[in-house]
């Protein structure tokens, strides 16, 4: 019995080291991955940058290319909705022919003389104001037909113009679609030639390209909790009332949100490290950890909420592509809320300057 325990006690320590060991050889492994990804010479970052900034390129028609198949299904979807418009159309219009010619059959059986017969065989005004009536009945009832019939023309020609314009766009979409799909072939043709350039360095870069897509993974979940974290924190009253300061200006009442003391107040909670820089015209997001740089400006949303718009960017010194900024921030978004800060008052526009934030108010009193 003591012997099995003993036994028993020997395979856990060997486990555990065993896992340990894994979880050890991991973190070495992805810390290897990252040496050799930074500690480069400088003609090696330039391959690797120019090898990034093709794989956004091929990315970034990857997802136009998504778009555009999506623009083709609305529009076939319309196409389709238009033809079926059009078929009632027709229809329509044929059973208004059909009852149109049944009443100018009838008129031509009866003849144009029947008509003055029966005006002129009247025995009494009466009789013949009651005659003049049906016939003005008569006729009023086979011009509202004949505008049926007129609407139904002019209807169904629209429907065949939006058919024919949209048969167009549709033609064109599909060959802009080959287009990009010839586009985005060549590139990864282009992109695949520099790979095989390298030879026996390939497995490294696609290494280290694949880290860096790894990264921004990590980087656009980073940067929503951030949101959810700070939007947390406004909701809940722990955003102080001190860090915007109020004054009137030329422009209006303002509330001013100092950079240093923003950043120190973030650094004190429970928040991903990611540091706002207000800058003359422009607003900068920073991280440190993944020597990430974001710069762009804040748009208003709703009148309560401020979300950032990136326009430029750079990762590990390499330059982002304005398409890459925009997938960054579609699925990892900084989109702050002040709803609770601003009662019945609204946003109108915000405005940043070296080291300061100004946030223009509509106040609403009652």
């Amino acid at each position: 019995m003591k012997r099995g325990f003993i036994f028993f006690l020997i395979l856990l320590i060997v486990a555990g080291t065993v896992f340990a060991t894994g979880t050890d050889n991991n973190k070495v492994e992805d810390e290897e991955i990252e040496d050799k990804l930074f500690e480069i010479s400088e003609e090696e970052k330039k391959i690797l940058e120019d090898l990034f900034l093709k794989k956004q390129e091929i990315d970034a028609l990857k997802v136009e290319e998504l778009k555009m198949n999506e623009a083709i299904g609305e529009l076939e979807k319309k196409i389709e909705a238009l033809e079926i418009a059009l078929s009632l159309s027709e229809d329509d219009y044929q059973k208004n022919l059909d009852l149109m010619e049944k009443v100018l059959v009838s008129y031509q059986m009866n003849g144009s003389g029947s008509f003055f017969k029966m005006f002129f065989s009247s025995e009494s005004l009466s009789e013949l104001l009651t005659k003049l009536n049906i016939f003005r009945e008569f006729s009023k009832n086979t011009e509202g037909l004949l505008k049926a019939i007129e609407k139904e023309m002019a209807n169904i020609e629209k429907k065949k113009e939006d058919l024919q314009t949209s048969l167009a766009d549709l033609g064109e979409k599909k060959k802009e679609l080959d287009a990009l799909i010839a586009e985005t072939e060549e590139k990864i043709k282009k992109n695949e030639e520099a790979l095989a350039a390298l030879k026996g360095d390939r497995a490294v870069y696609e290494e280290r390209l694949k880290y860096i897509d790894n990264i921004m993974i990590e980087f656009e979940a980073t940067l929503s909790k951030f949101t959810v974290e700070f939007n947390k924190l406004i909701n809940e009253g722990y955003f102080p009332d001190s860090m915007i300061e109020q004054d009137i200006s030329l422009k209006g009442i303002r509330g001013i949100i100092k950079e240093d003391e923003f950043n120190d107040m973030i650094s004190k909670q429970d928040i991903p490290a990611i540091k706002l820089v207000f800058g003359d015209g422009f607003i900068q997001i920073e991280s440190e950890e993944y020597d990430m740089i974001l710069k762009g400006h804040f748009e208003v949303e709703d009148g309560t909420r401020m979300v950032f718009v990136g326009e430029e960017g750079t990762f590990k010194g390499m330059e982002l592509r304005k398409e890459t900024i925009e997938n960054l921030l579609a699925k990892g978004y900084l989109d702050l809320e002040f709803k609770p800060l601003l009662g019945k008052n609204k946003i109108k526009k915000v405005e940043s300057r070296e080291g300061f934030l100004d946030i223009y108010l509509s106040i609403k009193l009652f």
